[in-house]
């Protein structure tokens, strides 16, 4: 999943939300030079690395691997693991580019994922800690932090505090042994 994802879907509950750090790792864009320039990078990374006898020649098509990852290095990676765990499977010595695309996100997955990853780079509040948000507005010190109570739904008992906390009451102490 996509940092940007998790810094506003992900989270599970509060204590995670409190012991984790998200981490933003923006996609690559085709339309920066440097950005293409660092997916080919990545691409031929994990073509070297692959533990194969022939390793698959990735690079001739960096801008399908571009398009069905969203330019996201995660996806790419997920999805070069799946197809050459499924070809060490099968005893494959070798991944050819048709074998590897059995392993791509569908067109409508990747539309599904980019309007996603476009809303969330958009939205300014997830890395600008200085923009208001509504977490701001809810918070304990707000002025009505909670509604007021239905004085009907009153259960606790009232307590009696005549006296200052620590002060005993007054009462004899048993002295003696009990017979």
């Amino acid at each position: 999943m996509n940092a940007s994802f998790a810094a506003k879907a992900g989270s599970v509950n509060g204590q995670i939300d409190r012991r984790g750090r998200p981490i933003h790792l923006p996609r690559y864009r085709s339309y920066v030079k440097g950005d293409t320039d660092a997916f080919q990078g990545a691409l031929y990374a994990f073509q070297r690395h692959m533990p194969l006898e022939i390793a698959p020649d990735l690079m001739n098509n960096w801008r399908f691997f571009y398009e069905r990852s969203v330019g996201c290095v995660g996806i790419l990676k997920d999805w070069l693991y799946d197809a050459l765990d499924a070809g060490l499977r099968e005893g494959k010595e070798h991944l050819d580019y048709r074998f590897i695309c059995e392993f791509a996100l569908s067109t409508s997955q990747c539309e599904n994922i980019l309007e996603e990853v476009r809303n969330h780079e958009n939205d300014e509040r997830l890395f600008n800690p200085t923009a208001e948000s509504k977490v701001y507005a809810s918070m304990i010190w707000s002025p009505n932090p909670l509604p007021p109570k239905d004085p009907s739904e009153n259960t606790e008992k009232p307590t009696n505090r005549n006296t200052s906390p620590g002060v005993r009451k007054p009462t004899r102490d048993p002295v003696g042994q009990k017979q």
